[in-house]
């Protein structure tokens, strides 16, 4: 009987068939050796026929295994069968009825696999003991699917992962084939088709964002391994566009200011077509212009105090992340480039402005940007803590007026920088620790009133602590941070004892990575994002300075570079405490590892300005390297400004102790430039004398490595 004869004969056809089609049936079940007959007899459903079909083929002990699968499937309870198709399966070890009976599901029945049986180890052990060439021939059929079905993959996987336990065969090769195929036509390509048409729309509704878009869809497609996770992944797409539109967070006008200029810039003044990613970085650039043009004052006042100027630096920074798929940041991956693009902008539209108020935007900007792509792409959880030192604070706590012309309102300016920052990480977590070392706790006070009326946000905590004379008070935008009570310590500190028992605090309290920076706003905490990358790169890094003088960072020195002063305080402490590769030791924002601090703190003397440098030689000495990354500060140069010459000269001695202390002692090694200073009776006599008698900067080798001492 022809497999095309069987499907039109009445015994198929028939709703009740005679008693000859019901013998004819019987027959063939007995006898026939057709494969396709006997798949085709197994499709009888009049019961009394059905029920003697099956006994027939159940009695046959010379079917072929794709038709005992057949059988199996339709009929689980036919112990004979199933019996000898786990024979098959196992001709050399003893199998299991179960597992033959899910391979038969697999093939014929994939709604019937026991899926609760595929997830145990003894379905794993018997998949790695099974005959490769029987289940070959059992899954014939699976085999054949242009992908797998979804309801066959995950046993597939399960047989697949079983079997890489042993040596390679011809049904680990087809088999991983046929799952990577599946994985990719039936689970990734559905989110690679709808990539685009997601991306945009998160563009149209956001003045054209989609960084945060494309990192959702890379993770989505990355975890895609599974129909569940497929199933679970177009779910959060789909529910993401239809609840509601992407949160911008700027003013609908701050998006139409920027499609427009965006428009107006598709080609250059003389009519040559931007490249994407240059007409980006042109558009931000002329935004930021427009708004330097407009708003006279330093660049703190410009981009940080006012909230004109710090929405706009924050909008042009989202744009930098990622612009109508375009990610500008990637493909220029060298700021000092950009920042010569940006001078290019400037001569060639011939922008003159005080302070270069525009460029100081632009950059702020640009390291807000890269910043920010650091929080989207980190993996980890981010969980930070910050160290702000607040003495003598209260009048840069107000806002700028008339009576009070250096108020910055710096607290919230700072909250606000944070909170752009970690506004697409939900995630991530931040504790602010502002310590007030005043004996009168006039900044600790007012700046609780300050801040209380501050909306909460599940993001940042904010703790405010007296040192060392009170007790510790606590505020809070959305998770409270234990209070922080005092410990004894020496008095007449400055700034550094301060930042150091914070340091200690959100050490012992969990925060895997740990800053400290000023109050004032020179160095954006929108910028942090920077340094944890530093942290995060190379586990050997044990500190991070945000530099402002790499050849990548901005806004601190003129053009000319360093003034005197500052440049031989710079050499004199690297002489003293080997420190040679290290820019901008004094740099007031500054990241580590608590692992790192836990280790240090205890070894640490200085409490005053120099801190700073005893911290770095600690790090050195721990044998942990330091690390710098350039910043876009917003400093203010005021030409013929060097420095305080008091200061210098108080931490140059104090310096030279922390050399003493830690067995570096300066007697034993060429130390020219402080020899310079101190012969001319300190940093300003010195600093007077012609460059040209200057001692020049000579690097060392770097001595032994030392634990540090508590």
């Amino acid at each position: 009987m022809s497999p095309t004869s069987t499907t039109v004969s009445p015994l198929f056809t028939r709703a009740a068939p005679t008693d000859d089609y019901r013998t004819l049936a019987t027959v063939l079940a007995q006898q026939c050796t057709d494969i396709s007959a006997l798949r085709s007899l197994l499709t009888v459903t009049e019961p009394e026929t059905a029920e003697q079909v099956v006994h027939a083929l159940d009695v046959r002990t010379d079917l072929p295994i794709r038709i005992l699968t057949a059988l199996v499937a339709a009929r689980p309870d036919l112990r004979a069968s199933t019996g000898r198709l786990r024979a098959l399966l196992f001709p050399t070890t003893t199998g299991c009825h179960r597992f033959a009976r899910t391979i038969a599901a697999l093939e014929h029945r994939p709604d019937m696999i026991d899926a609760e049986f595929v997830a145990t180890s003894s379905f794993a052990r018997h998949a790695g003991e099974a005959d490769p060439e029987a289940l070959m021939q059992a899954l014939a059929g699976t085999f054949k699917c242009r992908p797998l079905t979804p309801d066959r993959l995950p046993t597939m996987q399960a047989l697949l992962s079983a079997r890489q336990q042993t040596a390679p065969d011809p049904f680990t090769d087809r088999a991983a084939a046929l799952v990577a195929r599946t994985v990719h036509t039936t689970l990734v390509q559905p989110l690679a088709t709808a990539r685009d048409g997601f991306i945009a729309w998160c563009a149209a509704g956001n003045g054209g964002l989609t960084r945060v878009a494309e990192t959702l869809l890379d993770g989505l497609e990355s975890s895609a391994g599974t129909p569940w996770g497929v199933a679970a992944a177009m779910a959060i797409v789909t529910t993401f566009q239809r609840q509601s539109p992407v949160p911008d967070g700027h003013a609908p006008a701050l998006v139409e200011e920027w499609e427009a200029a965006w428009q107006a810039n598709v080609t250059t003044p003389d009519g040559a077509v931007w490249e994407p990613h240059q007409r980006v970085l042109v558009t931000a650039y002329q935004l930021l212009t427009e708004h330097a043009r407009t708003h006279a004052g330093t660049p703190i006042t410009c981009w940080a105090i006012d909230t004109a100027g710090r929405t706009l630096l924050h909008a042009v920074a989202d744009r930098l992340t990622g612009y109508q798929g375009l990610r500008p940041l990637d493909h220029f991956t060298d700021d000092a480039v950009l920042l010569a693009f940006a001078r290019g902008l400037s001569k060639l539209r011939r922008d003159r402005i005080p302070d270069d108020l525009h460029l100081a935007g632009f950059m702020a900007a640009v390291k807000a940007a890269r910043s920010k792509n650091s929080f989207i792409d980190t993996e980890q959880p981010i969980h930070i803590g910050i160290v702000v030192p607040t003495r003598g604070e209260s009048a840069r706590l107000e806002s700028p007026t008339p009576s009070n012309p250096h108020g910055q309102d710096a607290a919230r300016v700072k909250l606000a920088q944070l909170a752009w920052l970690t506004d697409t990480t939900p995630d991530a977590k931040v504790g602010l620790l502002f310590v007030d070392e005043d004996p009168t706790g006039e900044s600790a006070q007012r700046l609780r009133q300050l801040l209380a009326s501050n909306p909460p946000t599940p993001r940042i905590s904010i703790t405010i602590a007296r040192y060392p004379y009170g007790t510790s008070t606590t505020t809070s935008e959305g998770n409270v941070e234990p209070a922080i009570q005092p410990a004894s310590s020496p008095d007449n500190t400055a700034k550094g004892g301060a930042v150091l028992w914070g340091l200690t605090q959100l050490a012992g309290v969990g925060y895997p990575a740990i800053f400290y920076t000023d109050l004032d706003l020179t160095y954006p905490l929108d910028q942090a994002g920077l340094l944890l990358r530093s942290l995060a790169t190379d586990p050997n890094v044990g500190a991070a300075i945000g530099s402002r003088r790499t050849p990548d960072a901005y806004g601190y020195y003129p053009a000319s570079g360093p003034n005197r002063t500052s440049q031989l305080y710079q050499q004199a402490v690297a002489e003293l405490l080997d420190l040679d590769h290290v820019t901008d030791p004094q740099a007031g924002f500054k990241a580590f590892p608590a692992d790192l601090l836990r280790e240090i703190l205890p070894a640490t003397r200085d409490r005053h300005l120099s801190f700073d440098t005893e911290l770095l030689l600690l790090t050195r000495l721990a044998g942990r390297r330091i690390a710098e990354t350039g910043v876009g500060a917003l400093h203010r140069y005021v030409d013929g400004m060097v420095g305080t010459p008091r200061d210098y000269d108080t931490m140059l001695a104090r310096v030279r102790q922390q050399a003493h202390d830690h067995h570096l002692d300066p007697e034993r090694r060429p130390t020219p430039t402080l020899n310079h200073i101190t012969s001319s009776g300190g940093i300003t006599p010195a600093s007077q004398i012609s460059a040209d008698t200057a001692t020049r900067l000579t690097i060392r080798p770097a001595a032994p490595r030392q634990r540090p001492r508590t």
